[in-house]
């Protein structure tokens, strides 16, 4: 009862130790997740190493799915953070899984892949990803075509950028503002094909307007504003000044939508847009003759530079306010992760501590029963001894009782003692019974010796030929069963005590005899006689 109480205590110690660890793997990974997301700027190896985690984690959970899912997250994060070897390495791993699985996934993957290395202007690396995503195209053909001719585009890979434009057209139904043809008539421009792409950008223009007016839309995308400055600034080499003039005005009057955001914030050159605008409208209003025009939106594109000015530095500002605050989640999480494993470490050192403690007392209470049973074995032991050893030789008859009749010992040993050792010996246990000669602490061979009528050397003899034991050993008999007859009849007396009253000569010489004699020390007898009543 008592041991399993402590396996019970044990398990509930366990379980409060590590309430973590018996969650499902599932909620344990989201858990991670949620954390991962929760550190948006965190970056560098800390971020790399949550990351691992993560998606070690997943693979220990054994699904495929949610492996692939949780790759994808870490891959997006990666993109984001434009750190292109990052995620290189993990679409390399999500291959496997995703060709087991969808195909879409490596689709998709190569073409974001293709795009952020277009965004951080490398050419080369942004073809050989569209490339690398043509093997999967079949999903999604026209998707494919769409986002390879954005990519090319946006690193300056014009050719290809006009080739993917056109494959994209064939089978399109979308409206003319749809983005290939947004992307052709800009490739056609930059290429050189002046006249084609001149076509081409009227009929886009013209339906972004229709489109614009219709629906009351006052604002542009980032491919139509890069179409705008196109058509204008092929008018005006044409020095068709009026018309550029008006297409100027109304680039000037709408806004970039939410889509330019996050590619506007990318550029190098800030004041590309809306300072470009503003001067390119002072030069065409100049070449028109309209020079308070042309000075008054000089000074507007000076104050928007020296604005976009000022808005940069509160970027760079920024930037340098999420790297600080990027090193400050760095540092707050590994210091969870140190505090977390110091926890750790003290909840296995308390887990093993109190399981040596358990061992300890269960080793302990199993050792203390078996000696207590011991104990009573040998107590039960000495007293049916002591009982047969009065019966024998009856060294206090202190109560009146019917004698008891000597078995002859003569018979017994005819074959080994003579009948003259056995008078002897009849006389010696006479004289010990009526004399009490074991009393005497100095009493030795030779004193019993004349008392018995013998010498000493006949009475070694026959004491080991009658009881096999030397003079001493059988002496020390004689006073330790007067001494349990003693604590029988005085219970509270202390047995050192009474061990003077029979004969022994000193304390060690007497723990030493009834050791020898008893197979217990005085302190055991004494507790045993206690538990057990006798």
């Amino acid at each position: 009862m008592k041991t399993s109480i402590l396996y019970i205590f044990l398990l509930s110690v366990l379980y409060a130790c590590d309430s973590h660890s018996l969650l499902p793997p599932k909620q344990q990974l989201d858990q991670q997740i949620a954390q991962l997301n929760d550190y948006s700027l965190l970056s560098g190896p800390l971020n790399d190493q949550l990351c691992e985690e993560i998606e070690t984690h997943a693979q220990e959970i054994g699904n495929d799915s949610l492996l692939l899912a949780t790759r994808q997250i870490i891959y997006t994060r990666y993109c984001r953070l434009q750190d292109t070897a990052h995620a290189r390495m993990l679409l390399d791993r999500m291959k496997p899984y995703a060709i087991r699985i969808k195909d879409k996934h490596l689709l998709m993957n190569h073409l974001r892949m293709a795009f952020l290395h277009a965004q951080i202007r490398q050419p080369a690396e942004c073809e050989r990803w569209i490339n690398e995503a043509r093997k999967y195209a079949y999903i999604n053909p026209q998707n494919w075509y769409i986002t390879a001719a954005n990519a090319c585009l946006e690193c300056g890979l014009y050719p290809q950028a006009l080739i993917y434009a056109d494959s994209a057209l064939v089978n399109l139904k979308y409206k003319v503002i749809s983005s290939p043809h947004l992307v052709k008539a800009i490739a056609l421009s930059r290429t050189g094909k002046t006249a084609e792409a001149e076509e081409w950008t009227k009929r886009c223009i013209t339906d972004i307007r229709h489109f614009q007016a219709k629906h009351q839309i006052h604002t542009i995308s980032y491919l139509q504003y890069q179409l705008f400055m196109e058509y204008a600034v092929s008018l005006r080499k044409h020095g068709k000044n009026k018309e550029a003039l008006s297409v100027l005005e109304e680039l000037d009057r709408v806004s970039f939508n939410n889509v330019a955001t996050p590619l506007l914030r990318n550029k190098d050159n800030i004041e590309e847009y809306k300072v470009r605008v503003a001067r390119m409208l002072s030069e065409c209003y100049y070449a028109t003759g309209n020079q308070s025009e042309a000075i008054q939106q000089a000074n507007r594109a000076d104050s928007l530079q020296s604005h976009y000015a000022q808005e940069q530095m509160n970027i760079r500002r920024k930037m340098i306010s999420e790297s600080l605050q990027n090193e400050l989640l760095s540092t707050r999480l590994k210091s969870q992760k140190v505090e977390a494993e110091q926890a750790r470490l003290i909840q296995y050192i308390l887990t093993g501590i109190i399981i040596l403690l358990m061992a300890i007392l269960t080793g302990g209470y199993l050792w203390w029963r078996n000696h207590r049973r011991r104990l009573r074995q040998l107590f039960d032991l000495l007293i049916s001894h002591h009982a047969a050893w009065l019966l024998i030789h009856d060294p206090l008859p202190l109560i009146s009782r019917p004698q008891i009749k000597l078995p002859d010992h003569s018979e017994a040993n005819t074959e080994v003692a003579t009948k003259a050792d056995n008078l002897l010996y009849q006389r010696i246990l006479s004289v010990m019974k009526e004399q009490k000669p074991f009393l005497n602490p100095n009493l030795d061979l030779v004193t019993l010796s004349r008392l018995v009528g013998t010498n000493r050397t006949q009475l070694s003899t026959t004491l080991n030929r009658q009881t096999g034991m030397n003079f001493s050993r059988w002496l020390a008999e004689y006073r330790v069963h007067h001494l349990l007859s003693l604590v029988a009849l005085r219970p509270d007396s202390d047995i050192t005590a009474l061990a003077s009253e029979s004969g022994f000569t000193s304390r060690t010489s007497f723990f030493r005899q009834f050791r020898q004699v008893t197979g217990l020390t005085p302190n055991q007898y004494r507790n045993v006689r206690k538990e057990t009543g006798k």
